[in-house]
């Protein structure tokens, strides 16, 4: 195998594992696993990533999606927080991270993200409804349901990960 040819192999390979990170920051990795897939089946000539491939990666990327966003979209509100409240922890999350972005060597981001959106939860159900104690128990319902579906895309990240790998080195 030519120098030029592991080098394309391992940046493929870590722009793969970067779309798995990125599922942590809220940001579609899936999409970006899918593109690199796309991208390196053209390079490639479809040789060892055809088609079929190609449509389960889609699929499978179109389904985290829809995964994620229901479960953050039906879950919340099941839980008894108000639509308000659900875009209160979209916003105060996104506010968070954007203020936590330079601390734990960049780790503060994950830390701004669920402190920002229990926050905006908080503070728009106290709002609503006058009392803390249910306020926390549906703020916390909230951050909870959002961790379920960051690790249910998450998982299925990996599994499109996998699936790429197994297709290039078998």
């Amino acid at each position: 195998m030519p120098s030029i040819e592991i080098v394309a192999m391992t940046f493929f390979i870590m722009i793969l594992f970067l779309g798995v990170f990125l599922v942590i920051f809220g940001i579609p990795g899936n999409a970006v696993i899918f593109l690199t897939s796309l991208i390196y089946a053209l390079i490639m000539d479809f040789e060892r990533i055809g088609w079929k491939t190609l449509l389960i990666l889609f699929i499978l990327a179109v389904i985290t999606e829809a995964i994620e966003f229901m479960m953050g979209w039906i879950g919340v509100p099941r839980f008894g927080t108000s639509v308000k409240g659900f875009w209160a922890a979209a916003f105060g999350s996104f506010l968070g991270a954007l203020i936590m972005v330079h601390y734990l060597l960049g780790l503060g981001i994950l830390v701004g993200i669920f402190v920002g959106g229990l926050g905006g939860v908080i503070l728009v159900e106290i709002q609503q409804r006058g009392r803390v104690k249910p306020s926390l128990r549906t703020a916390t319902s909230a951050i909870a349901a959002r961790i379920a579906g960051m690790a249910l895309k998450g998982l299925l990240c990996i599994t499109m990960t996998t699936k790429v790998l197994i297709q290039i080195y078998s």
